[in-house]
């Protein structure tokens, strides 16, 4: 939305995860794309996990 208001350019706005999804409850859910946006979640959820386990603090 802000990009939208603000003048800048259409890449800005697709950089949103938001606006990959439909608009429930207006349309019809596209479970596809949450699907997707899910699996991407869940992947660089599991990546900063294995990040964290990794760090090289002692003690």
């Amino acid at each position: 939305m802000l990009a939208r208001s603000s003048g800048a350019p259409e890449w800005v706005s697709r950089l949103s995860p938001f606006a990959h999804l439909a608009g429930v409850p207006q349309i019809s859910p596209d479970w596809a794309g949450a699907a997707g946006m899910c699996a991407v979640a869940a992947v660089l959820g599991g990546l900063g996990v294995l990040g964290y386990t990794r760090r090289d603090l002692t003690g």
